[in-house]
Formats: structure tokens, C-alpha cells, sequence
């Protein structure tokens, strides 16, 4: 089974982080340095996908009638598994018109994209989606979009039948006549269909949208449905392909997870193979899935078949865990048995050992022998001679470094060099982390003196991670300078300002990533008090006189 790596980029020493993917910095972290076969990176990224179905659905071609009796290709998917046309140059105005049809509130609204003259296939694919989850909704209808010639324009782009059969046939001809989009947008249709199928057709449609980057939340959730609900107990094979797939569509649901996490409480004690734990591992870090008894279930298994695991399984958990930022109940063994013994010649590739020493770091278990391990000048060489994706281990050399240098007491191994490039790296947030950390920014200039010499933003720590704000305050919660000091006749407080958005918590358990407690760490080393400001608290929608209050009175709990 493939295992998931996520990438990263570093050009001119900056790393460019763009929207939704920018969010995966910690499962950058995780998932960096694979060297088993990997799964691409989530739906938004334009990665390609190795094929991992072992019976690969035979396509057919758009003008042929599909019969639906049992096929795992009926009209209602085809046109999810049949990808645009590769060769259309993605313009700006074609980027724009999607961003027009992603915000369009009415179906004239979105149809009316449909008259701009660079309208092509890939905004026609964009309208349907729309559409289907609207009728999905019960927003709109298909009467109101089966006769507009708007519509009727997007059916012939797409190489649809338009004539007056596909508008006015009746129900029962559906089945043996279904065009791809008219199909689709026929969600109680497409859901009878999904029902007719069992469960093993349904895990492989599942894998053959995940397989062709085909995110459709309705179909999506028709087909987890129909899995979560299953009575029969699924095998472990079943179970890491499910698990796989929805990871690749970053596609999280609830139910769907017990289900999975049901099935593999009883399939992972009886398991031989050790290539589907690696993966099912790797899945659970990508989806952030904190299930607690399934961790510790999945490190003892790792201890218990150490004489068959491969440095690749090795991997897979020191990074789950240490996304999670979880100990397990075992770790003590692992940490005997696993780690120990564990050398960077025995890994495929030298950002192998630099992940290893990585999660132990976020673990809070690294030694001074890990540390000098990966930040000598010989071990820095092999890894930058790999192609490996830079800023990945930037971050990580970075967090790495930082905790050598605070955390271990009287630390007398190696140090990143001070003239080193890795500290001009300039992270850049996606828009719905700066948004986050802006209505921050904006409450504390209401609480500070507007001279700026009181507050500091978005400060690079050097440390693989931006600051969002620092202030200082005395013991009264007054602002000063943020150069204060303390001396006998007062005592000054540093206050750093980290923000938590969405991704940077888990699932299934309300607790934030392990890297973001690693941050907050690194900083009280300096002397800073950390001020953790989760997005569940404040709304960029909130009032500014809410926000401040909020910030206000946490303030006076960390003086």
C-alpha cells in the first residue's frame, strides 16, 4: 500500500504556502522523506497520482450509452472520473471566473459565467459542482437549470447530449440513458445507484476518485455514508485503502472514522503485514485523527513485529505521533527497542533520520546525541544533496536547532552555523491563517498604545515558525516598550502571541498539533509568556469589542 507524502517549496529563500495546502505545514513536517511509493498531495494540488487499484475500471468513452446494472462506472460518475482537458492553459481570467463561480449565491449568478468568452472546460467542470451541491441541498431544483440555454451550453462543452430526450425523458429511461453532468446533478438518482453497489464497489469507486483528484463533497458523502453504515467488518486491507483515499481527497468525516476505527481495533492484532501499517499510520497523521486506543493499539503492534518492520514503518509512527503530538502508553519500549537501536545508515535517505530526530524533538525524548546527529556540517551536506523538497527541511533543521539550543542544558554539540541561509527563510500564511492572526493584530492595537514601539507582528523567530505578536506588560498589565527589561523596581512581561487555526488542531480529540506545542515551548525557553488564541475563540467575524475582551481578560490569567 502507498504511503502519503505532502511537499513544500523554497525559492529564494522564502517558502510559498498556498491557500488550503499552506495550512499542511505541520503535515509537511509529518510526511517530508518517505521513501516508500507515496500518495500525492491533497485534491488542490495539481500532483499526479500512481495508480493503487489493483483492478483499474475500464473508462468508455462519453458518446457511449452506460448500462448501470452493477458496473462500477455508471454516468452519474463520469464525469468525476474523466479529468479536464490537461492541455487548457490555467489563464488568470479563467482563475478569476472560477473564483466568480465558487462565490455566486444564485443560479443566474453562476450561469452567467458561462457568457464570458473565456469560459472553457475547466470553469464548466467548476458550474457543476456548484450545481450538484446545491441540488444536493435542496437549494435549488433541476427544473429551474434543465432548459436554460446557459446550461444547455455547458452539456455540449462538456460533450453532453443536449437534444430534447435528455431534457424531457421520463424516469424509468434514466438507467439506460444518463448523460455524465445530468447524471450527477441527479443526486437521489446517483444515491439509489451507490446503494445497489456492496461494499468492496464502493471502497474501489471511492479509490478511483481519489486515484483521479476527484473531490465532489455530495457523491463524497453518499459513499462514506453507505461505508460507515455498513454492517460487515471490514479487513485491514479494505480499512487502509478507505483510509487512504479520503486523505487524499482531504475528505474528514466523523462517523466514518469509528466505523474504520471499529474495524481496525479488531483487525490490527491479527495482522502480518507490515507495508498497511506504514500506510494506515501515515493516513491518520494526514487527517490529524487523534484516536487515542487506536495509536497505542498501532505502537504496539510496531514493538511487537520489530524483527519485520522497515525503517519506512519506523518513520510512518515517530511522525504520527509526533503530528499528534501523542505518547503513546508503550513509548517506553518503543524508545528501547525501535529508537535506540536505530542508526541513519540503516534509513533509505539522510531527511529519513532528520524526520526521526524531528518527531522525537516534538516528543520532548530527543538527546544530545540526536541533535549533533543531524546538525554537524557532514550530515547537512548528505542531506541537501537530495532533491528532497527544501523548505520541509528547513522547518524542521530550524525546530531542530532551536531545541538543541534551549531545551538541553549545557548543550555542547553542533549548531546551525549563524551565517546559515535557513534563518533568512520567510514563511508566508495562506489567507484564512493571516485572517486569523490580523483580527488579532487589530484587537491588540485597541489595547496598546499606537506607537510602535509597543507592539511587534509577524516576527520570524528563526526558529521555523512565525511569531504572530509580541508585547510586553508590567504586573499591572500595563503596556511598555517591548525592549522593557526587568529590574528591583519592576517586573516586566514578555507576552507572545500564537494563534491556532483550524488545521492546527486535531480531529477526534480537541488539542492542538504537536508542533504548535513545540512552539509554544521553544518560546517560554526565551522567557516569553505564551499567549494561545484558538481560532474557536476568536472569529474574524466577531466584534472588535469581543475580541478585545477576550484577549483582554487572558492577558491578566497569564500575568
Amino acid at each position: 500500500m502507498a504511503m502519503l507524502q505532502l511537499g513544500g517549496t523554497l525559492s529564494n529563500s522564502t517558502v510559498r504556502i498556498t491557500p488550503r495546502v499552506s495550512w499542511w505545514i505541520t503535515a509537511q513536517h509529518l510526511l517530508s522523506a518517505s521513501s516508500m511509493s507515496t500518495i500525492p498531495n491533497p485534491v488542490e494540488d495539481s500532483t499526479k497520482h500512481e495508480k493503487f487499484v489493483k483492478t483499474p475500471i475500464k473508462q468508455r468513452t462519453a458518446q457511449k450509452k452506460i448500462n448501470v446494472d452493477g458496473s462500477l462506472i455508471t454516468a452519474a460518475f463520469k464525469s468525476l472520473l474523466e479529468p479536464p482537458d490537461k492541455k487548457e492553459e490555467i489563464t488568470e481570467n479563467i482563475t478569476k471566473l472560477n473564483d466568480r463561480i465558487n462565490a455566486a449565491t444564485t443560479v443566474d449568478e453562476v450561469l452567467s459565467t458561462v457568457e464570458n468568452p473565456e469560459f472553457n472546460s475547466q470553469n464548466a467542470y467548476s458550474v457543476v459542482y456548484v450545481l450538484c451541491n446545491w441540488v444536493t441541498a435542496g437549494k435549488i431544483k433541476m427544473d429551474e437549470i434543465q432548459t436554460d440555454k446557459r446550461y444547455l451550453k455547458i452539456c455540449s462543452m462538456l460533450g453532453i447530449k443536449t437534444n430534447t430526450a435528455v431534457v424531457n425523458r421520463k424516469q424509468d429511461e434514466d438507467d439506460n440513458y444518463n448523460s455524465a453532468v445530468y447524471g450527477l446533478l441527479q443526486t437521489e438518482k446517483t444515491k439509489k445507484q451507490i446503494e445497489r453497489f456492496n461494499v468492496y464497489e464502493i471502497i474501489t469507486v471511492l479509490s478511483t476518485l481519489a486515484a483521479k483528484q476527484k473531490r465532489t463533497t455530495p457523491l463524497l458523502r453518499m459513499l462514506t455514508s453507505e461505508i460507515a453504515n455498513t454492517k460487515e467488518n471490514l479487513n485491514i486491507k479494505q480499512l487502509g485503502d478507505i483510509l487512504y483515499s479520503v486523505a487524499v481527497l482531504n475528505f474528514y468525516d466523523e462517523v466514518l472514522m469509528k466505523k474504520v476505527s471499529k474495524d481496525l481495533y479488531t483487525a490490527i492484532p491479527s495482522n502480518e503485514r507490515h507495508a498497511v501499517i506504514g500506510s494506515i499510520l501515515t493516513s491518520l497523521g494526514v487527517l490529524r485523527y487523534r484516536n487515542e486506543r487506536l495509536l497505542n493499539l498501532l505502537s504496539v503492534w510496531i514493538v511487537e513485529h520489530r524483527n519485520i518492520i522497515r525503517p519506512q514503518e519506523i518513520s510512518s509512527l515517530m511522525k504520527t505521533l509526533a503530528h499528534m503530538g501523542f505518547t503513546p502508553t508503550n513509548f517506553n519500549e518503543v524508545l528501547e527497542h525501535i529508537i535506540t537501536p536505530l542508526k541513519e545508515s540503516e534509513m533509505c535517505q539522510s531527511s529519513d533520520w532528520l524526520d526521526i530526530v524531528w518527531a522525537l524533538t516534538v516528543l520532548n525524548k530527543a538527546t544530545p546525541e540526536h541533535y549533533a546527529s543531524v546538525l554537524n556540517s557532514g550530515f547537512l551536506n548528505r542531506l541537501f544533496d537530495s532533491p528532497e523538497t527544501e523548505s520541509v527541511k528547513a522547518f524542521k533543521l530550524l525546530n531542530v536547532n532551536a531545541a538543541a539550543r534551549l531545551m538541553i542544558k549545557d548543550y555542547t554539540g553542533p549548531l546551525l552555523p549563524e551565517d546559515s541561509k535557513l534563518f533568512d527563510t520567510t514563511i508566508l500564511r495562506a489567507k484564512e491563517k493571516a485572517a486569523l492572526s490580523n483580527s488579532v493584530v487589530s484587537a491588540l492595537k485597541i489595547l496598546l498604545p499606537s506607537d510602535s514601539i509597543y507592539l511587534n507582528i509577524n516576527i520570524n523567530t528563526k526558529m521555523g515558525f512565525l511569531l504572530d505578536a509580541e508585547f510586553c506588560v508590567d504586573s499591572k498589565c500595563a503596556p511598555l516598550p517591548v525592549n522593557s527589561k526587568s529590574d528591583q523596581d519592576k517586573q516586566v512581561f514578555r507576552i507572545g502571541v500564537l494563534t491556532c487555526a483550524y488545521h492546527e488542531f486535531c480531529r477526534g480529540a480537541n488539542v492542538v498539533l504537536g508542533p504548535v506545542n513545540l512552539r509554544k515551548s521553544l518560546l517560554e525557553q526565551q522567557g516569553y509568556k505564551v499567549l494561545l488564541i484558538p481560532y474557536t475563540k476568536v472569529n474574524i467575524k466577531d466584534k472588535l469589542v469581543t475580541r478585545v475582551k477576550y484577549i483582554n481578560d487572558n492577558i491578566k490569567l497569564l500575568v
